[in-house]
């Protein structure tokens, strides 16, 4: 029946998509990584309009984490975390849509880090150290943030 087709067009619902990734954190405790990036790399290719950008980032990152517990796919690895930072890239210069500059930090420095230590494995030294400055780089804006935001003691 062509309009039933039409009525779903194979992407994912925002309910659906917050199941499917709550199993796929199940698995990822389970230390099922396979398991986890099949369901990642689904609802990374199915959904249509995220319910936040951050939700979309987790995806992105957590697929990229499952990558590198798996081991043997560096060149997938590799392109995971460019996905990954290129939209963290332009979720930065649209304002952040929401999440935090803080959280942007952090994510692109774990991605950073496992795309260093791929290209590190691939023979790419230079590649791989240049990510890794930078996340050094990173994560002292992120200290930085850390100081602003603490409460200063009484004295």
């Amino acid at each position: 029946d062509d309009a039933d087709e039409d009525e779903h067009d194979g992407s994912v619902d925002h309910s659906s998509t917050a199941q499917l990734v709550s199993a796929a954190a199940e698995y990822m405790r389970k230390h099922d990584y396979e398991g986890a990036l099949q369901i990642y790399s689904y609802v990374r290719n199915r959904t249509k309009v995220w319910d936040s950008a951050l939700t979309e980032l987790r995806v992105l990152s957590n697929r990229s984490l499952c990558l590198q517990r798996v081991r043997g796919r560096l060149p997938e690895l590799v392109s995971a975390c460019d996905e990954a930072l290129r939209r963290m890239a332009e979720l930065r210069r649209s304002g952040g849509a929401g999440v935090t500059e803080e959280m942007l930090l952090r994510m692109q420095s774990a991605c950073l880090s496992r795309r260093g230590n791929a290209y590190t494995q691939l023979g790419k030294a230079e590649e791989g150290g240049r990510d890794l400055l930078e996340v050094r780089r990173l994560l002292a804006q992120v200290a930085e943030i850390e100081a602003r935001e603490r409460p200063q003691p009484a004295g």
